[in-house]
């Protein structure tokens, strides 16, 4: 007797939809596998918009700027008109912000980046592993260890995407560690030298009642802070979240600014905000931290 996900995943490879960013189900028994670049911009293009609206533009899209790479050289004039017709265009300007902000870590040409971002458990991943998208759609893939935890492998695509061929370290902080903890781990990895770090975590998702976890009025301020608190390079703000507070607001990528403040050390850095915005009650900021130099006394 089958159960009912095997009947359901046996119905998807009968009668899957054929879709420009989907690799189905026979082409994936012969070894081809997702492009997680065209998944991302496929899953941000189908917010509040409807498969054949979204099919033409996501063609038009990967056709022109066929990697994140292509994307973040484009000036936003040339994107813009390119997305007219969607809506929403702040899903376009927080494309642009990812793409931009992990090619400027790039170019800066560390020895080493290190990607950090929130996992169910505190631990350090094999540098080659990639983003799993079984993990997510169970028909993909056989079952298993799921593959990479989804900040840390998106933030390794984004790196891939960006050309970045350099080492890389992968580690996953998890929820329940004590901000002194992910500060801690900051400072650890930031000794090596010609280290940059890319850290990936979202805000709080309780922004509206449209909102993943729905209103909580705490969401907007708590946002707010953390957001200004990057504008003002405010390290110790960071460092020292509540994380009960960010567990309550589904605030679930606060381990990654505890870190981040770890990492950079006494001083406040020079920080640019790229992107600041709450699509669909959830909030997310993309910014770049400099560290300034050190002064003689």
């Amino acid at each position: 007797m089958t159960t009912p996900r095997q009947r359901l995943l046996n119905w998807y490879d009968r009668y899957a939809r054929a879709l420009p960013w989907r690799v189905g189900p026979a082409d994936h028994a012969r070894g081809l596998r997702q492009d997680p670049y065209k998944v991302w911009l496929s899953e941000v293009m189908l917010q509040q918009t409807t498969v054949p609206h979204a099919i033409p533009y996501f063609l038009k899209f990967t056709a022109r700027w066929p990697t994140v790479g292509d994307l973040a050289r484009e000036d936003d004039g040339e994107v813009m008109a390119a997305w007219a017709g969607l809506g929403y265009y702040a899903r376009a300007r927080n494309l642009l912000a990812c793409a931009r902000a992990v090619a400027e870590l790039v170019q800066a040409g560390p020895e080493v980046i290190v990607v950090a971002g929130p996992a169910a458990e505190t631990a350090e991943w094999d540098p080659d592993c990639r983003l799993d998208l079984s993990a997510y759609a169970p028909s993909l893939g056989p079952g298993g260890r799921p593959g990479l935890p989804l900040a840390l492998g998106l933030g390794a695509l984004l790196l891939d995407q960006a050309g970045y061929t350099g080492p890389r370290i992968l580690r996953a902080v998890a929820g329940s560690e004590p901000a002194a903890a992910c500060l801690s781990l900051g400072a650890e990895l930031a000794t090596r030298p010609g280290t940059a770090l890319l850290a990936m975590g979202d805000g709080s998702a309780r922004r509206s009642t449209s909102a993943p976890g729905y209103l909580d009025e705490r969401a907007v301020p708590f946002d707010s802070g953390i957001e200004k608190a990057v504008r003002d390079g405010d390290l110790a703000t960071l460092a020292g979240v509540d994380p009960a507070l960010a567990r309550d607001l589904m605030a679930t990528g606060w381990p990654a600014w505890p870190v981040l403040a770890g990492a950079l050390g006494p001083g406040r850095p020079e920080t640019e905000i790229l992107y600041a915005g709450d699509p669909f009650g959830v909030a997310y900021l993309v910014a770049v931290f400099t560290p300034r130099p050190a002064t003689s006394g």
